[in-house]
């Protein structure tokens, strides 16, 4: 017992009499000089948290039952400075010969670092679930050792699958998942990658079919964590739906695409100013109209401007046409802007 740290108790219910040892006495926050002969005097001057009091009491008469055997409770004790642990208190009933209970014995054992911890990994949990909710991204873990999965309900809720829905295996979750039929073998690729080693990271973006007639793009990042040989002990990862962004991207990439070919049909040429970092850009048929080489680049629009080979006679009129569109003059429907500078881009075509 003393090895332990554990304190010990024995009360005879027939007679009220109680020993507890020092160590026990400690725990149950009992002040130093106090006397404690009886369970009574426990009662009185036992620091026994007044929130777990009403608990602490039904659990002890409850062991006085006939059959009860025993009981097992953890507490919260507040010490005579006003500081506060948990203990966790086990008994067992020892009856005699009509089975009334005639000793109860047992010990007390301090379990603050326990629950601080308990509390900790709670906390830490929550706010994991609350930045999980908030990202709107599902969560899935697969146990490699027991071959267990999880699936947090967002993580289902993406993939299409019920709420109450269950996976026996890795296998069975990843057989079931409605990945496209074009993506499968790549996902599964870069999946074992990374459980072999080869890849440090499990990064990927593919296709999946939730629900009947539905395409969505969803974006998985994942990590391996290891035991001390190497060996993969589970595999985390989250996945968020992407499918508005990869919208936005493949219609900004068909937009392009379309003013490329038109202004190609045109046969005009085109150039961008971006007026914040001077880089001035002109497509190819800009540079051919022009007589550069092909591949020409400038430093600026200064340069461009300087090497700009057109007529004596009509330069100035192009420097006025110029300056009046920088200034908003050109257009009678937008208000003149006589900073330039506050225009991110300018562009136009020959």
């Amino acid at each position: 017992m003393d090895a332990s740290n554990d304190g010990l108790w024995e009360w005879n219910p027939l007679t009220d009499e109680l020993f507890v040892s020092p160590r026990a006495k400690h725990l149950l926050g009992v002040p130093n000089g106090v006397e404690i002969r009886t369970h009574a005097d426990v009662k009185v001057h036992g620091g026994f948290h007044p929130e777990d009091r009403r608990r602490i009491s039904k659990t002890f008469r409850s062991s006085l039952a006939p059959g009860s055997g025993g009981f097992d409770i953890e507490y919260r004790v507040i010490g005579p400075a006003g500081e506060v642990w948990w203990v966790r208190s086990r008994g067992k009933v020892f009856p005699g010969s009509l089975g009334q209970p005639m000793l109860l014995t047992g010990s007390l054992t301090d379990i603050t670092e326990r629950k601080r911890a308990e509390a900790a990994l709670l906390l830490s949990e929550g706010r994991y679930a609350r930045a999980m909710e908030a990202a709107e991204d599902g969560h899935w873990e697969w146990d490699v050792v027991g071959d267990a999965m999880f699936l947090s309900a967002r993580m289902k809720e993406i993939l299409g699958f019920a709420p109450d829905a269950q996976f026996t295996s890795r296998a069975d979750f990843f057989n079931r998942q409605p990945i496209h039929p074009d993506d499968r073998q790549r996902v599964n690729t870069a999946r074992e990658a990374c459980l072999s080693g080869t890849a440090p990271r499990y990064e990927i973006e593919y296709r999946i079919n939730p629900r009947p007639g539905e395409l969505r793009w969803v974006r998985l990042r994942g990590k391996v964590f290891r035991d001390e040989r190497g060996q993969p002990l589970y595999i985390s990862a989250s996945l968020t739906d992407i499918t508005e962004r990869k919208l936005a991207r493949e219609a900004v990439r068909r937009s392009e695409e379309r003013y490329a070919l038109a202004m190609e049909a045109s046969g005009e040429g085109h150039w961008d100013w971006n007026i914040a970092s001077d880089e001035f850009y002109a497509d190819p048929q800009m540079l051919a109209l022009y007589g550069f080489p092909p591949g020409t680049t400038f430093a600026g629009r200064a340069d461009f401007l300087a090497r700009l080979p057109l007529h004596p006679e009509d330069r100035p009129k192009w420097e006025a046409a110029a300056a009046a569109h920088f200034a908003g003059n050109d257009d009678p429907h937008r208000p003149g802007d006589p900073n330039p500078a506050r225009t991110v881009k300018r562009g136009g075509s020959i």
